[in-house]
């Protein structure tokens, strides 16, 4: 019975965070928080750089960041600069390949933790790449060999 209520917590977070990821995508007026920092252009050592001071705030109980605490931060946009809150959007959109940048969850990975964030603030300080960049690279470092 409780792994049934776990789940379905677990599909409605999901579907809220997709719900507002989406809604940020299609919404965005010419003078929103986002569009003014062109998030996807975003260098990948200044998100380092932002996800590295805000990765604390963005996981205060500090079992790394849920989907569930993401979705509150993009929720109150005025608690973040400009390009504080592209950071964010980023962080959800690559979401996935971040939880995946280290291997140190026991079953699936469902949280950034401290230890994926270390990893892609290095890799990213480090590679000159973008988070684009790099999700394209890991896709190509995971594709079956021909």
């Amino acid at each position: 019975m409780y792994e049934r209520k776990t789940n379905k917590r677990e599909r409605a977070i999901n579907v809220a965070f997709e719900d507002v990821l989406g809604d940020l995508r299609r919404s965005e007026p010419a003078a929103s928080k986002a569009s003014t920092v062109g998030e996807d252009t975003m260098d990948g050592a200044h998100f380092a750089a932002l996800l590295d001071k805000h990765f604390d705030k963005l996981d205060p109980n500090r079992d790394g960041i849920t989907k569930e605490e993401l979705t509150q931060a993009l929720l109150t946009p005025w608690q973040y600069k400009d390009d504080e809150y592209a950071m964010l959007k980023l962080l959800g959109k690559y979401f996935d390949t971040i939880i995946h940048m280290s291997d140190d969850q026991e079953g699936p990975e469902t949280v950034i933790t401290e230890l994926d964030k270390d990893v892609v603030v290095q890799f990213l300080r480090h590679s000159h790449f973008t988070l684009a960049q790099l999700q394209q690279w890991r896709a190509m470092d995971q594709s079956p060999d021909v």
